[in-house]
């Protein structure tokens, strides 16, 4: 059979890019393809986009192909046709849609359907945009509304009816509907009313949203699991700078109306939420934590600047008696006040916070703010994985099947071994694939799934049923999917393992599972892993002497090993979440490609108190045995963003130099969350964990351990929690005795209490010198007492 491939080169014509195709064996270009725009375009396809990208774009629908005929002048009504393109999209199992750079006028509501991604050519350069969404919907209705495992990503979108002088308050231009991950990336409202708003929901992901706001940014609330907020940007310059053909106001005029009516992040009952490199500007309240309709707010916050606010950080309702606030490397300004918190007893914790205005306190007990200076850290918030050459291998073309009936492998490897001589992407279109072989994937090739955005594991999308691995050592054997080359990377992918769920043994009371082949391994520099998910794997992702790698948006249901990484450096981990209902959600929606799966629906087992909690029927066993990340010789890994529910330990480093921020465990059973040796040295900076029966932290003698701003339930003192080295980060003098203030702060971040504590608690082991200094060894000895260890 014939093999072809797609190859895009850009060329300006009607400021479009331009398809071209050409052999495998002749490698040289065809007579140029028709224009993107109402030209008949052969997909799936990747756009070579006018506008720089760090994404590779495979379309799957163009909405200005014949069929569509979408016009891109902003004169006629595109609503009907978007809504068709994705619909069509969604019922051949998913994908992307793309729409070029131009504008469109919509006037309905847009819904996404699930596993559909709605993609623009996007610019973020003010005054030019690419795809913009011109929109005259009714009042009252959204814009769009976001089903599960659906995105928008690189829009723009403006409203040519709102003004300052007669306000629209229009419905949000995002709705997120119902159900588990969501997706807004690489987005500019230049003048929504309200942005975005939820409802129930679980994993939101918002990441680098720009735009003016004229009533709030985000209204977030009734999240239970894990949400990540990055790279938001609020501001009347985006507005302000559009220019005449946007009826830009003067940016004075907008920052009056903002100071007076706007609220940035509005977050209601978020449980865990991370937020990471946030710019508020010109608010009224930058953030306000609101009562939530379940529990109550709790969060992490890593470098949220808000600049010219009323107030700055309004915390009038969150977590009392679990978690509370965090904030490490924060800028919080207010005219009226920086913080204003109207809860008793709240825990806060503020690690290197500048509070630059009033803190407005309901008590003096309210609030631990640690004033010293974090470590110097480089973060580079726009990173991202290495693209690939603009060539297209579309396994379709190498009659695969796509209902799970036979065994892929071979003719996997064959696309994959195509793509080796020219870089490029192996594109598995939304189906159900059966591997029953592993495969390996060559440098500079990219092996890719449907969509754009993160992703589940259910009915659509790219699934691979893997029957592969079974009882195989899984640090000699090959594992499903090996990246074995330089560069060479997966996205838009779920593993799902049917074969492997947790078979309950009442007579025990015990669960049993088997142990496989790792599903990924990545050995090269500059490997990646993006928006996929892994379901009931017992060993899910190895990287040795993958330096560089870059891993993004991993989903998963582990039983062993989430990420085994060695001998490698330089690498990232960001974004990934991992929890059992993954798999023991998948059920009915898959039980079409395998009917075990069935049995995964709502499992019915039960928890230690003999209670039936169906969800659980992953996290029980799981809990029990997953090493969620370990490190052995790894220097320099960064973990952002990261997150698990149900694990036995969370993060073991040997020989092992890295970098935490905004860190989390909860349904945490084993002995210790955090565990250093060999000379490690780890810095964590927010950290929060459940109590359950775990343990803190641990390091050796020869590792370091430095975390600030953590935070557990209950605030509960622990056995073993003391055991740090250096844990006052105190300056000792010359007798070796540290300052009785710091050796108090340490005390109470040790103890994890953040009312005042009396001096008689120091004073049961140690002398207070007259320069109201104790020894070293006194104090720690007190920790030692307090924590449990002796």
């Amino acid at each position: 059979m014939k093999k072809w491939i797609a190859a895009v080169l850009l060329i300006t014509i009607i400021l479009t890019a331009i398809p071209f195709s050409f052999s495998a064996a002749e490698k040289k270009p065809a007579a140029p393809a028709e224009t993107l725009y109402n030209k008949n375009i052969e997909t799936p396809v990747i756009i070579e986009t006018k506008y720089p990208s760090t994404d590779t774009v495979v379309a799957d629908y163009i909405i200005t192909n014949p069929e569509y005929n979408a016009d891109f002048t902003g004169v006629v009504d595109c609503s009907d046709i978007i809504q068709k393109a994705i619909n069509d999209c969604r019922s051949t199992g998913g994908g992307t849609v793309f729409m070029p750079a131009g504008k469109y006028l919509v006037t309905k509501t847009l819904t996404l359907a699930s596993n559909v991604t709605l993609l623009g050519d996007y610019s973020d350069t003010l005054g030019e945009f690419g795809t913009v969404i011109l929109c005259d919907t009714p009042v009252t209705d959204n814009l769009f509304v976001l089903n599960p495992s659906s995105g928008i990503k690189g829009l723009t979108v403006y409203y040519p009816k709102q003004s300052l002088e007669n306000v629209i308050p229009y419905a949000p231009t995002v709705k997120v509907a119902g159900g588990m991950m969501f997706t807004v990336q690489n987005c500019t409202f230049l003048n929504s009313y309200d942005g975005i708003v939820t409802g129930g929901h679980e994993m939101l992901t918002v990441d680098t949203l720009k735009g003016t706001f004229l009533h709030n940014c985000i209204d977030a609330k009734n999240q239970s699991d894990v949400g990540t907020f990055k790279n938001i940007s609020v501001s009347p310059k985006y507005w302000a700078s559009a220019g005449a053909e946007y009826k830009a106001p003067e940016e004075a005029a907008i920052n009056e109306y903002t100071k007076a009516n706007l609220t940035g992040l509005r977050l209601g009952d978020l449980e865990w939420a991370e937020f990471l490199n946030i710019e508020l500007y010109g608010c009224n309240i930058g953030v306000h934590t609101v009562d939530g309709e379940r529990v109550q707010f709790c969060g992490q916050f890593y470098d949220i600047r808000v600049y010219d606010s009323v107030i700055s950080f309004y915390a009038e309702r969150f977590d009392v008696g679990n978690w509370g606030i965090e904030f490490s490397n924060c800028y919080l300004q207010g005219s009226t006040a920086a913080f204003k918190n109207d809860m008793d007893g709240s825990p806060i914790k503020a690690a290197a916070t500048v509070f630059d205005g009033k803190i407005d306190m309901k008590n003096d007990y309210s609030i631990y703010k640690k004033t010293e200076t974090l470590p110097s850290v480089e973060e580079d918030y726009y990173a991202a994985a290495k693209k690939p050459q603009a060539y297209l291998y579309n396994l379709a073309d190498y009659g695969v099947n796509n209902k799970n009936e036979e065994d892929i492998s071979e003719k996997l490897q064959a696309a994959l071994d195509d793509a080796k001589s020219t870089g490029g992407v192996v594109y598995i279109p939304a189906g159900n694939y059966r591997l029953e072989n592993p495969v390996i994937v060559p440098a500079g090739v990219e092996l890719r799934g449907s969509g754009a955005t993160p992703r589940r594991m259910e009915d659509g999308a790219t699934n691979i049923f893997v029957y592969y691995g079974k009882n195989l050592d899984k640090l000699s054997s090959a594992a499903v999917v090996t990246l074995n080359g330089d560069g060479a990377g997966l996205k838009q992918l779920g593993f799902i393992y049917p074969e492997n769920y947790p078979v309950y043994d009442p007579k025990t009371d015990t669960f049993s599972y088997a142990d496989y082949a790792f599903t990924i391994e990545a050995n090269k520099a500059d490997n990646y892993i993006e928006n996929c998910a892994i379901a009931a794997s017992a060993n899910a992702i190895h990287l040795k002497g993958a330096n560089n790698h870059f891993i993004k948006k991993v989903i998963s249901a582990v039983y062993y090993n989430t990420f085994y990484i060695e001998n490698s450096q330089d690498g990232r981990i960001e974004g990934c979440l991992h929890n059992g209902t993954l798999a023991s959600r998948i059920g009915s929606s898959l039980a079409n490609a395998d009917k075990t799966l069935a049995a995964w629906t709502w499992g019915g087992y039960h928890d230690e108190n003999k209670a039936i909690y169906p969800e659980f029927m992953f996290n029980i066993p799981i809990s029990a045995t997953l090493n969620h990340i370990t490190l052995k010789n790894v220097k320099n890994e960064k973990i952002i963003n990261v997150f698990t529910f149900g694990s036995y330990k969370y993060f073991t480093s040997y020989s092992s130099s890295s970098l935490l921020i905004n860190v989390g465990a909860d349904y945490f059973k084993g002995d210790r969350m955090l565990s250093v040796f060999e000379n490690s040295d780890i810095l964590v900076m927010n950290l929060m964990r459940v109590t359950s029966q775990s343990r803190g932290y641990y390091s050796d003698n020869t590792g370091r351990l430095q975390i600030y701003s953590q935070m557990k339930a209950g605030a509960q003192t622990e056995r073993d929690e003391a055991h740090f080295y250096n844990v006052l980060k105190g300056d000792l003098d010359e007798s070796g005795k540290v300052s009785l203030v710091d050796a108090m702060n340490a005390f109470r971040y040790v103890a994890g209490k953040f009312e005042k504590r009396p001096l008689e608690l120091f004073m049961y082991a140690a002398d207070i010198d007259g320069n109201n200094k104790v020894a070293l060894e006194d104090a720690m000895a007190i920790f030692r007492i307090v924590a449990g260890k002796e």
